[in-house]
This record gives C-alpha cells, sequence and structure tokens, in this order.
C-alpha cells in the first residue's frame, strides 16, 4: 500500500533516463571529436593545407559548442552538471586544435568571446598547445626549415609562456599553475637545443670555410 499523497514521480524518472542517454552520446562525441582533434594537430604539423585543417578544428569546435547548447540550460542540475564539466575535455582538445594550426599559419588568435567558450577552457588550451609547438619545433629542425621560422615558434612559446604566467587566478578556479611550471621546462629545454644547433651550425660553417 502505498503512502498518501505520494506525487507523481514518472517526469522526474524520465529526466534520468535522458541524462543516461545524453550521457552515452557525450562519452562517443568525445572519443569521436579527441580522435578528429589529434589527427587534425598531427597533420598540421607538416605545414601542409593548413587552411583546410584550420576549417576542420572550426567545424569540430562549433559542432561540440551547439551539442553543449542543449545542456547549458540545465547546468545547475545535479545529474546534467558533472556531464557539462566533464566534456571540458574534449572542448580543450578542439580549441587546443585550433589554436594550433591558427599558430602555424601565423594568424591572429580568436578571443575566447569570440569563439564562445569560457576563459577557463581558454588559458587550458593555450598551455597545452606550448607542447605541440615543441613538437612543430623538433620536426621542422630536422627538415631543415629556414632558421626564421624556428625563431618563430619560439618567440610564440616565449609569449605564451609570459602571458600566462601573468595570470594570477586560483587553482582551484583554473587549474594552471603545474601546466605553466611544466611550460617552462619545455622552453628551457628547447632553447636549449636550439642554442646548440646553432652553435653546430656555426663550427659546420666555420669549417666549410677553413676547407
Amino acid at each position: 500500500m502505498s503512502p498518501r499523497g505520494v506525487p507523481d514521480l514518472s517526469e522526474g524518472l524520465r529526466s534520468i533516463e535522458e541524462v543516461i542517454e545524453k550521457r552515452f552520446e557525450a562519452e562517443n562525441l568525445s572519443r569521436k571529436l579527441t580522435l578528429e582533434c589529434k589527427k587534425i594537430i598531427n597533420k598540421a604539423r607538416e605545414m601542409e593545407n593548413l587552411d583546410e585543417l584550420e576549417a576542420k578544428a572550426e567545424e569540430s569546435l562549433r559542432y561540440l559548442l551547439d551539442w553543449l547548447s542543449g545542456i547549458k540550460g540545465d547546468v545547475s542540475d545535479v545529474f546534467w552538471c558533472p556531464m557539462y564539466q566533464a566534456m571540458s575535455g574534449p572542448l580543450q582538445e578542439c580549441l587546443e586544435a585550433l589554436i594550433y594550426v591558427k599558430i602555424l599559419k601565423d594568424s591572429n588568435l580568436p578571443e575566447p568571446e569570440r569563439l564562445g567558450v569560457s576563459i577557463k577552457d581558454y588559458l587550458l588550451s593555450l598551455a597545452d598547445v606550448v607542447g605541440e609547438l615543441r613538437r612543430s619545433f623538433l620536426h621542422l629542425s630536422k627538415k631543415g626549415v629556414p632558421k626564421e621560422e624556428l625563431d618563430r615558434i619560439i618567440r610564440i612559446m616565449e609569449g605564451i609562456y609570459d602571458l600566462l604566467e601573468g595570470v594570477t587566478v586560483p587553482d582551484s578556479l583554473v587549474p594552471l599553475r603545474r601546466k605553466v611550471d611544466a611550460i617552462r621546462v619545455v622552453l628551457d629545454r628547447t632553447l636549449s637545443e636550439y642554442h646548440f644547433m646553432l652553435a653546430c651550425s656555426r663550427v659546420e660553417g666555420d669549417k666549410d670555410g677553413g676547407g
């Protein structure tokens, strides 16, 4: 026998079922977009078809933002909020791919407001780009690109570090400090390798000139 006055819970239970369906959809979308963005980054490292890769990165970001807009109105809900937060991972992957391609193209970076993303996701994505720029530096140095291009990459890495190092927000809001410390290590290593590379080039030039 049911207690008197028990309300109809069917609508609330249906909302839980909807969350379960969306969570499954979110997991599939997360895997798909993360893989797509990694492919974009790997292809962009070759410095070819950058316009096409930029369009793909923008498309991936826009698709995810459109998907998130469907649950954004429910972010305060105890069921929806964790899922929305969990999707910040693939969102940052999309942002990282877009920022990386734009840097390789030597294009201006759009503001987070223009992209429709939070400053938190933007800063964390920008921090992750530095690691990809180091990989570009190593890849391009092996290909023998002009020194000016390597200089440009290092200047951008330094610029990102200087920008993020000056951001003073609690890690509880934007967990940035460990990323900035890691960037400093990556930057110092890259600069050391670059200076060694230049020194070796000068030695080879002296040998050729002396011969």
